[in-house]
């Protein structure tokens, strides 16, 4: 019987991990401030992650921290020290984008199990074995692979195979962008994309188009063939959304997975109500590339009711119980006891 796959959910704070625990995620990816791929605010604190890494295992979740920006050399040191800190607050695993901060990993925490993050642009089998050769034990893999392509991986990789399933797409490879870095001095590979493929472009002094903008991806309606292609891990992108969000289209990709079904029609509706940018794109993942691959963000009224339940069923209390073992002894003469 195939495995179901793990269902992965953004956190960009605290309350984010939370939300998406209780709504169905069987882990959960974050970051520091610091050598994150995601400026701040959407960080936790070290204390914030060791809270949230106990939250998470009380219920049977896992935790994985993002250290994937490109490092400088000068950098490493304090790269070292937040790696060392962060192996012991009970993380499960790290991604990783440069190698230079994978070795300071073996390093000081020789025991934790390393990912390669999407930003090392892993497109073929060749790149996968690589990775399973230096030591780590997941590739996540470019967004802009097709699903044959991902099929042939799945089949051949020595290691785990991790697909990003719903959420933003860049006009370019993954971890391969130098156009915010060239126009706006701040790097995306440094966490600090500005987004410049969202603005309008144009001719002479006519910017009237937006031939940049990607829809989002949304693989929701193929969850049963990634499962039956053997992808170990489904990801949602989104550390930069609010809970609100995060606990919408978690819990839709969770209830379906755990289902072994497709969302369904008014699901589907929800996830476009929670955001999308004129609807959504599986252009890379049907090898259909074209112009129905981009749309903008439009404005439109917030989907108040969609947030305000979900807001709702998380303050309302645990939508998932953890199961607890305990015992009773009564005696003639002798104290209650329990434990």
């Amino acid at each position: 019987m195939l495995q179901q796959p793990e269902l992965l959910a953004p956190a960009g704070s605290l309350e984010t991990l939370k939300y998406a625990v209780m709504y169905g995620a069987d882990a959960v990816y974050c970051a520091l401030p610091e050598f994150g791929m995601r400026a701040a605010p959407v960080n936790l604190t070290v204390g914030e992650l060791h809270e949230g890494c106990i939250f998470a295992h009380a219920r049977g979740k896992k935790v994985y921290l993002t250290l994937n920006t490109l490092l400088t050399d000068r950098e490493l040191p304090a790269a070292a020290k937040v790696a060392e800190e962060c192996s012991g607050l009970g993380v499960d695993a790290v991604l990783v984008q440069d190698l230079g901060m994978f070795r300071v990993l073996r390093q000081v925490a020789p025991d934790m199990p390393v990912h390669a993050s999407t930003q090392m642009t892993l497109h073929n089998l060749d790149g996968v074995k690589m990775a399973a050769d230096l030591g780590l034990t997941r590739a996540v893999l470019s967004r802009e692979l097709s699903r044959d392509q991902i099929e042939y991986i799945c089949q051949r990789a020595p290691i785990e195979i991790e697909v990003f399933a719903h959420g933003a797409l860049c006009m370019c490879y993954s971890g391969q962008c130098f156009l915010s870095s060239v126009i706006c001095g701040r790097s995306g590979n440094r966490g600090l994309c500005a987004q410049p493929c969202r603005l309008k472009y144009g001719w002479m002094d006519k910017a009237d188009a937006y031939p940049l903008s990607l829809k989002d991806l949304s693989l929701a309606g193929h969850l049963r063939e990634l499962r039956r292609m053997g992808v170990a891990c489904v990801k949602l992108e989104g550390r930069m959304k609010r809970p609100e969000y995060v606990a919408v289209v978690t819990g839709i990709y969770a209830r379906a997975i755990k289902e072994d079904r497709e969302p369904t029609e008014e699901e589907l509706e929800q996830l476009r109500a929670a955001f999308s940018r004129q609807g959504f794109t599986q252009g890379y993942y049907l090898d259909q590339q074209g112009p129905d691959m981009f749309g903008v963000r439009e404005e439109t009224r917030e989907p108040k009711e969609l947030f305000a339940a979900a807001r709702n069923t998380y303050q309302s209390g645990e939508a998932q119980r953890v199961p607890v073992t305990f015992y009773a002894m009564l005696r003639p003469g002798e104290p209650a006891r329990v434990g």
